[in-house]
C-alpha cells in the first residue's frame, strides 16, 4: 500500500505557507511605509541644511554689513569686490537672501544684477531679525516636506533647528 499525503495535511501545509506568506508582506509594506518617510525627512533635513549653510557661509565672508530690504522679507549682506575672500560667482558687492518672495515657503539667494536660485520652496514661514549691521537671526528655520499640508510625521515629515545666528566676518565689525 501507498503511502499518500492526506487532504487534512495538505490544508495544514497550506495555511502554514499562507501565514508565513501574510507576515513576509506586512514586514515588507512596513519596511516600505518607513523607507519612504526616511527619504521624505531626509529631503527636507537636506534643504534646510543647504539654505542655513549658504546663509552661514555669505554671512561669514561679508566684509561690510547687513540691511534689511524688500520691505523686511529680505537680507543683504554687503562684500568687497575685490577682496579675495567674497564669494565668488556673484559678480556684484552683495547677496540677497528673499524669504517668502516666489511663494510664501520660498528661500532664495539673490545677486545685485537680479540673479536668483531658489534654495527651498519647504520653508514654513521663513523669517528673520536684522539684530545689528552686522548681525541677524533666523528664526527658528522650520522645512516640511509638503509645505502646504498638515504635519504628519510619516507621510509629511517637518525638521527644525533652533534659532541660528548669522554674524558678519571680524573685518566687518571692527
Amino acid at each position: 500500500m501507498k503511502k499518500a499525503i492526506s487532504l487534512v495535511e495538505l490544508m495544514i501545509a497550506v495555511s502554514l505557507m499562507g501565514v508565513v506568506i501574510l507576515g513576509a508582506a506586512v514586514f515588507d509594506a512596513s519596511s516600505r511605509k518607513f523607507m519612504s518617510s526616511s527619504e521624505r525627512k531626509t529631503a527636507a533635513i537636506n534643504e534646510l541644511h543647504l539654505a542655513l549653510d549658504y546663509m552661514q557661509k555669505d554671512a561669514s565672508s561679508s566684509t561690510t554689513s547687513f540691511s534689511s530690504v524688500s520691505g523686511g522679507k529680505g537680507l543683504c549682506m554687503y562684500y568687497d569686490v575685490n577682496n579675495p575672500s567674497s564669494p565668488g560667482g556673484l559678480g556684484s558687492n552683495n547677496v540677497t537672501y528673499l524669504f517668502g518672495n516666489v511663494s510664501t515657503t520660498s528661500v532664495e539667494r539673490c545677486n545685485a544684477t537680479g540673479a536668483c536660485i531658489i534654495l527651498s520652496k519647504r520653508f514654513i514661514a521663513p523669517a528673520f531679525t536684522l539684530l545689528n549691521s552686522y548681525s541677524a537671526t533666523v528664526t527658528n528655520p522650520t522645512v516640511r516636506y509638503a509645505p502646504a499640508a498638515a504635519f504628519d510625521n510619516s507621510t509629511n515629515p517637518q525638521v527644525s533647528v533652533p534659532t541660528v545666528t548669522l554674524y558678519a566676518s571680524e573685518a566687518a565689525r571692527n
